[in-house]
Order: C-alpha cells, then structure tokens, then sequence
C-alpha cells in the first residue's frame, strides 16, 4: 500500500508546484484487476487526493484514449 501512496503523494506535490488543479483523477489498472484492487486503490487515492473525484479506466482502454488523442 505504502508504493501507491508515495507515487500519488509525489505526483499531488508535483501538481501543487507548478501550480496544476485537479478537479478529477482516472486511474488505469491492469485488465485483470479484481474489485479488491479497485478498492484499495481507490481508498489511497480518497487519502491522498480528498475531495477530489476518482475515477478508473483499465489499462487497455486507457491507452486507446491516448492514442485518439494523437489523432485529434
């Protein structure tokens, strides 16, 4: 638990430096991800960014969004 929320706490601190407001967060897991797995990365997730919506998306589906928006 502790690597999520070390990584979601650096890239908030990131955020906060230069000067990014999130209003929303969409987390990619694998395609095999459990319901559990969206429960514990969610609860890391409420931790650290309170108040703000979370959101998740599998990672297949997160990399077509990506790439249609090359296209764009």
């Amino acid at each position: 638990m502790h690597v999520y929320l070390i990584l979601m706490t650096h890239i908030m601190y990131a955020a906060k430096v230069a000067k990014i407001e999130f209003d929303n967060v969409r987390l990619s897991v694998p395609i095999s991800a459990q319901p559990i797995h969206f429960a514990f990365m969610g609860a890391c997730a409420r931790y650290v960014w309170h108040g703000i919506d979370v959101d998740f998306t599998t990672e297949p589906e997160a990399a077509f969004s990506y790439l249609s928006t090359l296209t764009e």
